[in-house]
């Protein structure tokens, strides 16, 4: 989606996530889950909708499914310290 120039990513991204994610579930591909992280900076997490913030924190766990264990020592490694 185009607004003049630019592409919007708040229309583009969430979608380009789901995507990312179901082309390489389950491949534990580092490259790919180190663009699904979340930000560890104040200044980075601003930049992200919370809606995209959750859709990568998904994203990540179906890239890395080997990892993602049902631990609360799982959860707060993927929440931000900020």
């Amino acid at each position: 989606i185009k607004e003049g120039d630019c592409v919007n990513v708040d229309v583009t991204g969430p979608g380009a996530v789901v995507a990312l994610s179901l082309m390489f579930f389950n491949s534990m591909n580092r490259s790919v889950s180190e663009w699904l992280t979340t930000p560890d900076t104040p200044s980075l997490l601003e930049n992200v909708k919370p809606d995209l913030l959750m859709l990568r924190t998904i994203g990540y766990g179906l890239v890395m499914w080997k990892h993602v264990e049902p631990t609360m020592k799982w959860i707060d490694k993927n929440i931000p310290k900020v």
